[in-house]
């Protein structure tokens, strides 16, 4: 009696087809692994972003606003063993492969044309009075013809405003302007209600004049 039994090319089209089955599992869990590896990255440099936002709000809170711009970058060497969090921690380099860099900078506000019609400011309460407009001339004049200027509008703001800017990335520094994948970046503005400008470290006391 004869038994039936696979030929030899039909084991090679089974053995094929399970290779590349094999392949395409692989290929997904490696993926998904890779996948895993990014998005604990982003969560890890987020947090540390979170920590160096709040690190920068506290030194614009203590040493005021300050006339020029600060620019502060590192990594994460020494994190947790100053007192960071009441108490020495030792992270044992798990943030080795993480730098960071922060902007404490004035606000460029740029408000273009100003020759816009000044009766909207004036209906919300911004703008000239009625006398005011009367008094210039007919109504519909613009805010050029009032004598406001965009650079004045903005030389106004700039003592009330600032932005922090917190980048933290993992491999290669991203350059200037260029976007990166590698990194997390957050975003914020302080007021400072009370317009006063400090001259700090490396300032000209000058640059305060007229603030």
């Amino acid at each position: 009696m004869r038994r039936a039994g696979f030929t030899l090319l039909e084991v090679v089209v089974a053995l094929v087809i399970l290779s590349m089955s094999l392949f395409v599992l692989v290929n997904t869990q490696a993926s998904s692994v890779f996948m895993t590896m990014d998005a604990q990255k982003t969560l890890t440099a987020t947090w540390l972003a979170q920590q160096k936002m709040t690190e920068a709000l506290l030194r614009v809170e203590a040493d005021g606003v300050q006339v020029s711009d600060i620019d502060e970058d590192g990594d994460f060497e020494d994190f947790g063993g100053d007192g960071d969090f009441g108490e020495n921690v030792d992270f044992g380099g798990e943030f080795d492969d993480y730098h960071w860099a922060y902007t404490i900078r004035a606000v460029d506000v740029s408000l273009g044309d100003v020759s816009g019609n000044a009766d909207a400011l004036q209906s919300a309460g911004l703008g000239p009075s009625a006398d005011q407009q009367s008094q210039a001339g007919e109504q519909g004049k613009d805010l050029g013809d009032l004598g406001v200027q965009p650079d004045m509008i903005s030389d106004m703001l700039k003592p009330y405003i600032r932005e922090v800017r917190v980048l933290i990335w993992w491999g290669e520094e991203p350059a200037d302007g260029e976007d990166c994948e590698d990194c997390v970046e957050l975003v914020t503005h302080v007021a400072n209600p009370s317009g006063e400008v400090i001259a700090g470290a490396g300032s000209d006391p000058a640059a305060t004049e007229g603030q």
